[in-house]
């Protein structure tokens, strides 16, 4: 799937397969929906380039109908292209175009850090801390990693500490907002300071170990007791590992502001 940036004109073309070139009397239209399957663009006649062989027909999807709604990052368009042939036989074509801004990542929407930021925190970890971030160069990888790594931290039970004029106020995980994904991008801004710092941590380092391929412990992880190779044997322990929703390493840094509660109820 071919992906755009917002608000161009996006140029669009179906290469028509048919046994026979297309009878002049033939009728194609064209219609734009989004992810929803909305539609974006009704339909619209579409005729085939006059210099080719009629199996070629370009479209133009303009650039209002190719722009992003706050606070989206990412857009679907649903391109479809009918063409009805003189004796009512009708054959149909469609493509899939993403559409995306210069970023994905939303402070207070998918994200707690722009990615600039995240890059500026690579220098802060030394050692294997961040392997996977740094063996992935594309942009799109990493900022999706991310994403899924705000996610996960997003579900774990926090108490949330922001900071006004140089003291701490707590808000209990039961008071409103109960949760980090509850906060909007001013609130973000407005957390304690080392809960901020280590918020930002957690989520590079969460992103990391998306990005790092390791079948090993992905294994370990799903219950692997043992592994035998030819004469080489490891074992790993009688017991699955502790799953605590995020890597061991995002955890220890938030572990000052997580509250693991178990809670009885009555069916």
């Amino acid at each position: 799937m071919q992906t755009f940036a917002p608000g161009r004109d996006i140029p669009i073309t179906f290469q028509v397969r048919t046994v026979a070139p297309l009878p002049d009397n033939a009728i194609l239209r064209w219609r734009a929906l989004d992810e929803l399957d909305q539609v974006v663009v009704s339909w619209t006649p579409v005729q085939p380039q006059a210099d080719t062989d009629r199996m070629a027909v370009r479209i133009i999807l303009a650039a209002e109908n190719a722009a992003l709604v706050p606070p989206a990052t990412r857009a679907l368009r649903q391109i479809e292209l009918e063409i009805t042939a003189d004796d009512g036989e009708q054959s149909q074509f469609g493509e899939m175009i993403a559409i995306q801004g210069s970023t994905a990542l939303l402070v207070g929407v998918n994200s707690v850090q722009t990615y600039g930021q995240a890059v500026l925190l690579l220098g802060d970890f030394f050692g294997d801390a961040v392997e996977g971030f740094e063996q992935v160069e594309d942009r799109g990888h990493r900022e999706s990693a991310m994403i899924e790594a705000w996610g996960r931290i997003c579900r774990l039970p926090f108490v949330i500490e922001f900071a006004y004029d140089d003291q701490t106020r707590v808000r209990s995980i039961d008071n409103v907002p109960p949760r980090l994904r509850d906060l909007s991008a001013q609130q973000i801004a407005q957390l304690e300071t080392r809960m901020l710092k280590a918020l930002r941590t957690a989520q590079v380092l969460e992103a990391s170990e998306i990005l790092r391929d390791d079948p090993l412990r992905k294994a370990r992880a799903a219950g692997l007791v043992s592994q035998t190779t030819g004469e080489s044997s490891q074992f790993f322990g009688s017991s699955k590992a502790l799953d605590l929703g995020i890597c061991p390493a995002a955890a220890k840094v938030l572990a000052r502001w997580l509250r693991y509660q178990p809670r009885i109820g009555r069916a």
